[in-house]
C-alpha cells in the first residue's frame, strides 16, 4: 500500500505560472540585451526607447513575481513550504545554488520596496541609488532566471509526470532587422 500523499494540484499550477513568469524574463532579457546592442543615435524620445525601458521594467517585475515572498503569494517560496524535499532533490540534481537564489531574491526584494512596486519617501529622489545599492549584476540575473527555469521545469516533471517545460527559443536576431527597416524609411537618427 501507498502511503505518499500526492502533492496537491495547487503545486502544479504555482509550478506552471511560475515557469511561464521566468520563461517571459528570459525572453524579455534576450529582446532587452538585443536591442541594447543596436547602434541608435537618439535626437530625443522614441519609440526603442519606450521599448527598451518597457522590456527592463516587466523582465524585473517577472523574476519578482517568482521571488515574492509574501504570505498569499504562489511564488518559489510556497512551491518550497508545500515541498522543500523535492525543491532540494531538483537543486541538487540540476547543481543550482538556492543560497544563491535567496540572494538574489532579497536583492529583488529591495529594488521593489523601494522603488520598483512602492516609491519608498527615503528613495525618492534617487531611484538610481537604490539599484546601486541592490547590486543586482547581469550575470546573477541571467544565471538566476535559468535557474529558477531549470528547476521549476524539474519540479514539474519530478512531480506530476508529462512533458518537460522548456524556455521559449528567441535569439533577438529580428531586432536589428526592425531597426534597420526602420531607418531605411525614417533615417538613422530617431525621435526625429
Amino acid at each position: 500500500m501507498n502511503t505518499t500523499k500526492p502533492p496537491p494540484p495547487a503545486l502544479l499550477a504555482a509550478i506552471e505560472r511560475n515557469f511561464a513568469e521566468a520563461n517571459n524574463a528570459i525572453l524579455k532579457l534576450t529582446a532587452y540585451n538585443e536591442l541594447s546592442r543596436q547602434d541608435i543615435t537618439y535626437v530625443r524620445m522614441s519609440f526603442f526607447v519606450i521599448v527598451q525601458q518597457a522590456l527592463h521594467y516587466d523582465m524585473i517585475a517577472h523574476a519578482m513575481k517568482i521571488l515574492d515572498s509574501h504570505s498569499s503569494a504562489r511564488g518559489l517560496n510556497y512551491i518550497r513550504k508545500v515541498n522543500q524535499a523535492a525543491v532540494l532533490r531538483a537543486a541538487a540534481k540540476n547543481h543550482i545554488d538556492l543560497a544563491e537564489i535567496d540572494i538574489f531574491a532579497a536583492k529583488l526584494k529591495h529594488v521593489r520596496d523601494k522603488t520598483q512596486f512602492h516609491i519608498d519617501a527615503a528613495s525618492l529622489k534617487d531611484a538610481k541609488a537604490v539599484w546601486a545599492a541592490a547590486d543586482i549584476r547581469g550575470d546573477l540575473f541571467v544565471r538566476s532566471l535559468k535557474n529558477l527555469a531549470i528547476l521549476l521545469s524539474d519540479l514539474k516533471t519530478s512531480l506530476f509526470g508529462g512533458e518537460t517545460l522548456y524556455v521559449t527559443e528567441y535569439d533577438g536576431s529580428d531586432i536589428p532587422k526592425i531597426v534597420k527597416a526602420f531607418e531605411t524609411v525614417h533615417g538613422i537618427t530617431h525621435g526625429a
